[in-house]
């Protein structure tokens, strides 16, 4: 009867809020004013560290995939909020004492706002110069907000992606891992048959610029919604950047339950 009462509670609730009430148990607070973008983050800094006692540590963002689900092809979802923020909860297992969550443009909206954000950002321009610019301005407000100098960028699925073009463009990423990410959007959505990326950047053309950061990019054998074979030709760009194909796990299963030891095995465990 407790779980039945629970489960009703629940769904009660918006998936912002549950986002953010999954973040606050975990000790992340939202961050105000992210340069008036309609992007919005959660922020965790270790009681020790302050920005009088700041220890250098780089900030560790991890970066929320494309959202809730489409229901077709060319049907795209009235509001791009996850019902299953999974960056969140590999953020709320990340030890560091900088830790942060960052949504993509247009997540976590009250209705009004989200009717102000124009859908070209969920959909066809999801990984095109506006979003990379609210995204990168957010990694500025954070950065600040934390009293940190670098950054490690953790990005899944589209967040992966995000993550990817934001390293290539900034100067103080230290660290970039990627989670079941279209690291090569030509040859994701052909593979999957999906509705062309026009206005969007593909991580592969600007990968010459990754060439001396250290990164991880990890990818399920089983995923059918972003195949690893989709990230041959990014692989062969960057011969020296640590690629992993873990078998049996697919795209949702089962990154959040092993990723403290998974984490180990990637450039966060160095940072």
């Amino acid at each position: 009867m407790l779980l039945v009462a629970l489960s009703g509670c629940a769904s009660l609730h918006t998936p912002a809020e549950r986002a953010d009430a999954q973040a606050k148990a975990g000790q992340f607070q939202p961050v105000a004013a992210l340069a008036g973008t309609p992007v919005r983050a959660w922020l965790r800094l270790s009681p020790a560290s302050s920005a009088a006692s700041d220890d250098g540590a780089a900030l560790t963002v991890y970066i929320e995939g494309d959202g809730a689900e489409w229901r077709g092809r060319f049907e795209p979802p009235a509001d791009p909020t996850p019902d299953n923020p999974l960056p969140l909860r590999l953020a709320l297992r990340d030890p560091g004492a900088h830790v942060a969550y960052l949504g993509r443009p247009c997540q976590y909206l009250d209705a009004a706002s989200l009717k102000q954000c124009p859908s070209i950002l969920w959909q066809r321009a999801r990984y095109g110069e506006h979003a990379l610019t609210m995204m990168s301005a957010a990694l500025d407000v954070l950065l600040l907000t934390a009293s940190a100098r670098r950054l490690n960028l953790v990005g899944y699925s589209g967040g992966g992606a995000i993550a990817a073009l934001l390293a290539a463009q900034r100067n103080d990423v230290s660290c970039l891992v990627t989670v079941a990410a279209p690291l090569d959007t030509d040859a994701w959505v052909s593979s999957i048959d999906i509705a062309p990326l026009a206005h969007s950047l593909n991580p592969l053309a600007l990968a010459p610029r990754l060439a001396l950061l250290a990164q991880t990019h990890i990818a399920g054998a089983a995923d059918d919604r972003v195949p690893a074979r989709t990230l041959q030709r990014f692989a062969e760009a960057l011969p020296h950047a640590r690629m992993e194909v873990i078998e049996d796990y697919d795209h949702d299963c089962c990154w959040v339950y092993v990723w403290e030891r998974l984490r180990q095995r990637t450039c966060l465990a160095q940072s």
